[in-house]
């Protein structure tokens, strides 16, 4: 084995490394990096939590369509979607009429009276099933007016305080709070 010679290292010292000064700006664009994805993903959770949010609502407004279609009347609670209420009798198919739900399933909460949070005896006694909304809590049928022509269905946001002004038909938009309506038969034209 004559005229091998030793390769890679070099002899003497330490001489293809960085800088404390380069280092430190790696580090210091990384951190960059993700913070800006942090900033991207928490707001990409933002919309879609209101895209859940809202799913929830409109499955909740199809269920009350479907009632009123079958029943010819508006339900009074929500938990009428769960539970057949004594007034009305089980579907004929012959007359075409008749409660045929559940129009919600499965129904994984039940609504309890809490005043200090708006959720009064109005919108349902304490133990009826109810559909919850994203942050846990009873969405509600709320009938502002006279003769029960508007109606809506109202999660209390993510505070789970029930802010929506009940008897007022279009509530200005800042008297709502966090708050997230769905009108069932009429657009909602809130300031």
């Amino acid at each position: 084995m004559h005229g091998t010679r030793a390769r890679g290292c070099a002899t003497g010292g330490f001489t293809g490394g960085f800088t404390i000064v380069e280092l430190l700006v790696v580090l210091l664009v990384l951190v960059g990096l993700a913070g800006v994805a942090i900033s991207v993903s928490g707001s990409a959770w933002k919309q879609a939590e209101s895209g859940i949010g809202l799913a929830q609502l409109v499955e909740t407004q199809k269920a009350v369509q479907r009632f009123e279609f079958d029943n010819r009347r508006w339900p009074v609670r929500l938990s009428e979607l769960s539970v057949q209420p004594a007034d009305l009798p089980t579907h004929d198919p012959i007359r075409g009429f008749g409660w045929r739900g559940p129009y919600l399933s499965p129904v994984r909460g039940v609504y309890a009276v809490d005043a200090e949070l708006g959720f009064s005896a109005e919108y349902g006694s304490s133990g009826d099933p109810v559909p919850l909304d994203l942050f846990e809590r009873p969405l509600v049928l709320q009938r502002p007016g006279a003769q029960g022509r508007y109606l809506r269905v109202v999660s209390a946001g993510s505070n789970g305080r029930l802010e929506t002004p009940a008897q007022k038909i279009y509530p200005a938009r800042s008297s709502c709070g966090d708050d997230a309506l769905l009108y069932i038969r009429e657009a909602d034209l809130r300031p």
